[in-house]
């Protein structure tokens, strides 16, 4: 009796959260796609603040903003500091070199203070002027080519980036654009630790390579990103001795300080090419979004147009602008509301046992912070399922102060914004983004928007973007 007692008191401390499989945990329940959507659900009976197992693992899910900031405040942030290590793609694809699969720990700290170094270097001034370059050549892509328009966004959402990072400009560079899509491709496809045994098994790590195929694909894809990340580098310091680099870059300035880092040339080029592939995938699946939002909110998108008619004139949109288009500020805002690129954040892992809210969180639990169901919190957010960027007119409160502390984890998040705000009020100034009539003049809409099909968002939102939205170009005007 006793010892029923003490195990239903250990359950009692758990979060709370749906059951599992004996062994295998909750992994089948949980969609492949959308599992954010699952969680914010999820919590309508369980609460906000949920637990469950995973092939042993014990998992966290954070669905309200308040709840992220108060578990990981000041006194404690160290514990969440860590990320889960999955076997196939940190230890062997990546080999412990990229930011968000490193342990806590001086390398990862080492990493973080490099990239942040690398942004403040880079002043506002600088990043705004390669931003409205590059948006401005945006407008001429789409103008003269608009049945490429998925791929002039996506080269736009990394030609600043790729310009402080490396020095020089995407345009005639295309190839590191092709090259770095396949390896992000390949993440999308194969990093992914529900589908590799190993992650789920551990102890399967220990098989002979004979017995273990999926390690001789994982070393493959090492060893393919490793020659692109260090052929861009090289690149680097070839032209800055020849004297063709104009420019400092973060790469020079890595190759400079590395001994005093203590970084070898391949991890200053993993850390370049850490911020070239976070520029791809973030920023251009959150101006596609709006692109394909736009003819359904054709009220929202002309009132920031009038918006800049009156303070503007007939002059294009500058990065100075912002505070003076407090309605365009709100539209971006919502779109960044309704489609964060990560929904379910990146995750942390505890470092020691902790207690929250009278919950008990073990050492080594996975803390997944889940931004779409912050973004859709209905006590935050009013109809929080409608598109309305007067919400922003009301209040002054971002996007991102709504579980700051687990979700501001992207160090680039402030160039990351601006450069949606730039990219979608000169799309707004520049063109009219009207849906095609039918046959009875009816606007044919993206009706798979609509009901909310957009599947993943960030890099690989785009390929299924395509597919749900029936290439959009054929949609819009």
């Amino acid at each position: 009796m006793a010892l029923v007692l003490f195990r239903i008191g250990v359950r009692s401390k758990s979060p709370p959260g749906p059951r599992g499989f004996p062994l295998l945990g909750h992994i089948f329940p949980i969609p492949a796609l959308k599992a954010w959507t699952y969680f914010d659900k999820c919590s309508t009976k369980y609460g906000p603040v949920m637990g469950f197992s995973l092939v042993g693992e014990r998992v966290l899910v954070l669905n309200r903003g308040p709840d992220a900031d108060e578990l990981v405040r000041p006194s404690q942030a160290g514990i969440y500091s860590s990320h889960p290590q999955l076997i196939y793609a940190s230890k062997y694809w990546y080999q412990s070199r990229r930011l968000i699969f490193m342990p806590y720990g001086d390398e990862l700290r080492r990493h973080r203070a490099a990239f942040y170094q690398m942004l403040q270097a880079s002043d506002a001034a600088s990043s705004a002027v390669h931003q409205e370059i590059e948006s401005t050549k945006l407008l001429l892509d789409i103008l003269e080519n608009r049945q490429h328009l998925f791929e002039n966004i996506e080269q736009f959402s990394v030609a600043v980036i790729y310009k402080l990072t490396y020095g020089k400009r995407m345009e005639g560079n295309e190839r590191d654009l092709e090259d770095m899509a396949q390896v992000i491709h390949e993440l999308n496809e194969k990093c992914q630790s529900s589908i590799h045994l190993v992650d789920c098994w551990p102890f399967l790590d220990n098989l002979p390579d004979s017995l273990a195929p999926w390690l001789r694909e994982a070393l493959r894809g090492h060893e393919v990103e490793a020659t692109i990340c260090g052929r861009l580098a090289e690149d680097v310091e070839v032209c800055r001795l020849d004297g063709r680099l104009q420019e400092e870059c973060f790469v020079t300035r890595l190759l400079e300080q590395g001994r005093k880092l203590g970084f070898d040339r391949k991890s200053t080029a993993y850390l370049a090419g850490t911020a070239f592939e976070a520029g791809r995938g973030t920023t251009s699946s959150e101006i596609t979004w709006f692109i394909a939002a736009a003819p359904l909110y054709l009220q929202s998108v002309k009132l920031a147009r009038k918006e800049m008619d009156m303070v503007l004139s007939d002059r294009i949109p500058k990065i100075g602008d912002l505070d003076n288009l407090p309605y365009c500020t709100a539209l971006v805002k919502e779109v960044l509301r309704c489609a964060p690129s990560v929904p379910c954040g990146v995750s942390h892992r505890s470092l020691e046992d902790d207690e929250f809210r009278g919950y008990q969180i073990k050492k080594g639990t996975t803390v997944i912070p889940n931004i779409w169901g912050m973004h859709h919190d209905e006590s935050v957010f009013q109809d929080s399922s409608q598109f309305d960027p007067s919400r922003f007119l009301e209040h002054t409160k971002s996007t991102s102060d709504n579980g700051k502390t687990l979700v501001n984890i992207c160090l680039g998040r402030f160039l990351g914004a601006s450069s949606v705000w730039i990219a979608v009020v000169r799309l707004i100034w520049a063109f009219n983004i009207l849906p095609v009539l039918d046959d009875t003049g009816d606007a044919i809409l993206p009706i798979t928007f609509r009901v909310g099909l957009l599947g993943l968002y960030g890099a690989s939102g785009l390929y299924l973007l395509y597919e749900e939205l029936l290439i959009s170009n054929e949609l819009i005007q």
